[in-house]
């Protein structure tokens, strides 16, 4: 935890119960982007951006736009009524102080930060690292030796004097960070694939100096929540989109699930967030984390009227696939923003990066419609992937117009905006995602795809490894958008079993694999041995049976149904329980990425039981349950030559998943 959650946490805990929930009161935001920095050679394109996505979404949940602050470069584009400050230093923590001294008890300020971040040695001992963060404002520079700081950089510190105006006023707080090392308070590719959002210690002159390890303070509670984009270990990331317009990509993902989903929990959001990152990215380029006591309170405006009506001009929907609009989703029309009744449905047929072009269907509106409201999103699983310059080089190396080959061999598209990138490794390929990151999270977690020294027909080998990672995409971005479908797309708040896996401790003895009684709870992404093991249960405390499938993805792609065993009832009445021991082998030498997707499906009494085996490698498909069999359809590679239905048969779907690093014993 930082020493700025710290700082503001403690001074709430001395002056809020435990626990307590305000009522909502007004809202206030402070919208920070820095893109174009006046003395670094670090510019980013995506902050302004992300400034005018927030405010975009603050005003759909109900802040005005005199209540709204937007510090960013002069060129953003941002909604009418909200003018821009350049983001200086001074500039930033005037207006945070200024938001904070401008509201009471149950009032919201939220302070929003996108730019760069990084880490300086901590002199004052108040760090329990040892290192202070950094947020880098558009005047800031390098290192100062006489004044031991980097110039004109915010320090965790600063904040602490408006986070004690803001507890002594009953204020509460919601802090949101894009940026680099922003799970400890902050956090390159390619000019044209993506950006991280940090800068390195060199290129601020900042010396090597000894850092004074300190204590972080008593564990602290009150009205606050940190939203972060990424571990402290992670990088947080850029990515453009079609229309060549950058975003980040934790903002991009947060304003999408604050603009879908009206009612929810900061918990549910950043689930959601998570999931989203996850399943884009084709691999996990970050984390986003989240702390605070206001963790599971309701987040500011769920009662707007404005959210999910999106404009609508002729038929031309004003949202595309930055807001996640999908080909053949269906919108309502609406002639009002607070309209309850529809003037009429439509169907989106093509999509850019900002607009989707609707096909009105019958019968048609008798009044001129300005809003649209999704319905019903249809699914996407688009999946690409390109050839790094040097991957293109060696394949070719080891076949005769490999690349091209490998191209005419594939079911998917290799493309530059691909959600996955192939390059070489010295002993083969491997699989990187939009970050272009090779072993993000230790030496051989991204997936190798084959060995040249192994292989007799090189471009065959690295097709039929694609097509088999194309396969496990298609089904994720499938389970991840239908999982509770909600009309829009976000598994939230609907009725499921309760999912809790535990890591078991295992030790090598004798060449065998045994597990110990010692055991933790494992979360989202959990590092894990080989000899270790998973302990899952499911706890159905819904009123309707729930039909459970548990399925395992291995570091080559392959999927594996742990559960249900042959001839046993996969049916968990209400009330009921089930657990599942799974044990865990890596015995490659190497950490390895794998997964564990919990699927459930509620069932009425009697009614046929629902088992999606038929998604594992090697099951008889022809006699799938009809859910099965279309997620099998969608997650092929080479189904989007053939007509699919949009619409999911059957009832709706679950998805719990744990992401695994795997290493070897040590």
């Amino acid at each position: 935890m930082t020493k700025f959650a710290v700082s503001i946490l403690v001074f709430l805990a001395s002056l809020t119960p435990v626990g307590a929930v305000a009522a909502e009161g007004r809202v206030r935001a402070v919208l920070v982007g820095v893109g174009d920095y006046l003395t670094l050679d670090a510019d980013l394109k995506g902050p302004p951006n992300d400034v005018g996505l927030m405010a975009g979404m603050m005003l759909r949940r109900g802040a005005a736009p005199g209540d709204i602050v937007a510090l960013t470069d002069p060129g953003a584009v941002l909604p009418d009524g909200i003018a821009v400050t350049p983001p200086d230093r001074t500039a930033i923590l005037n207006a945070f102080s200024a938001a904070v001294e401008a509201s009471g008890t149950g009032d919201t300020v939220l302070f929003y930060f996108s730019g760069h971040g990084t880490q300086a040695p901590d002199t004052d001992g108040d760090e329990q690292g040892g290192q202070d963060e950094l947020f880098l404002p558009r005047d800031a520079g390098k290192w100062n030796g006489t004044a031991g700081e980097v110039e004109n950089a915010i320090r965790d510190d600063d904040p602490a004097a408006i986070a004690r105006q803001a507890a002594a006023r009953g204020v509460r707080l919601v802090g949101i960070i894009d940026a680099c090392h922003s799970a400890t308070g902050f956090r390159a590719l390619t000019e044209n694939t993506g950006r991280a959002r940090y800068l390195d210690l060199a290129m601020l002159n900042i010396p090597d100096i000894p850092a004074i390890a300190g204590a972080s303070g008593p564990a602290p509670s009150g009205e606050f929540v940190f939203l972060y984009a990424a571990q402290s270990d992670q990088r947080a990331f850029e990515y453009p989109l079609e229309d060549g317009a950058w975003y980040g990509d934790f903002t991009r993902n947060l304003v999408n699930v604050l603009t879908n989903v009206p009612e929810l929990s900061y918990v549910q959001l950043m689930q959601a967030v998570a999931l989203q990152l996850r399943t884009k990215s084709g691999q996990a380029a970050q984390t986003a984390d989240i702390e605070g006591p206001m963790a599971s309170d309701p987040v500011f405006g769920g009662g707007s009227r404005a959210l999910r009506r999106i404009a609508v001009s002729g038929t031309v929907l004003k949202a595309g696939s930055l807001q996640d609009i999908t080909p053949g989703s269906e919108i309502s029309l609406f002639a009002g923003p607070a309209d309850t009744d529809p003037a009429g449905r439509a169907t989106v047929v093509s999509v850019k990066a900002t607009e989707a072009e609707l096909e009105l269907l019958e019968p048609y509106p008798q009044v001129r419609v300005n809003y649209g409201e999704i319905t019903r999103r249809a699914v996407d699983v688009s999946f690409a992937v390109a050839l790094s310059p040097d991957a293109i080089a060696k394949l070719n190396q080891l076949a005769e117009n490999g690349a091209k080959r490998l191209a005419g061999a594939l079911d998917f598209p290799l493309s530059k905006h691909a959600h996955s990138t192939v390059v070489p490794t010295a002993d083969g390929f491997a699989l990187v995602g939009r970050d272009g990151v090779l072993d993000a999270f230790g030496p051989g977690t991204s997936p190798r795809l084959m060995s040249p020294d192994i292989s007799d027909d090189p471009v065959a080998d690295l097709a039929i490894a694609l097509s088999n990672h194309a396969r496990r995409f298609r089904l994720e971005q499938a389970l991840a958008q239908l999982s509770g479908q909600s009309p829009a797309g976000f598994a939230l708040l609907k009725t499921r079993p309760d999912i809790r896996v535990a890591l078991l401790n295992g030790t090598l003895r004798g060449g065998r694999c045994r597990l110990t009684d010692q055991r933790e709870q494992a979360t989202g992404d959990t590092r894990a041995r080989h000899c270790d093991g998973l302990e899952i249960t499911v706890t159905n405390s819904s009123t309707k049976a729930q039909d459970v499938t548990v399925l395992y993805v291995d570091a080559d792609a392959g999927i594996t149904m742990l559960w249900p065993r042959p001839s046993l009832s996969n049916r968990v009445p209400s009330g009921e329980r089930r657990t599942v021991t799974l044990g865990l082998r890596n015995p490659s030498g190497r950490a390895v990425r794998e997964s564990l997707l919990v699927l459930s499906v509620p069932a009425d009494p009697g009614s046929q039981r629902t088992v999606l085996g038929a998604l594992a490698d090697g099951q008889m498909r022809g006699e799938a349950d009809p859910m099965a069999r279309w997620l099998a359809g969608l997650a092929d590679p080479g189904s989007s030559a053939r007509s699919l239905s949009l619409t999911p048969p059957g009832d709706d779907l679950n998805m719990y998943r744990l992401d695994l690093t795997i290493t070897p014993i040590d």
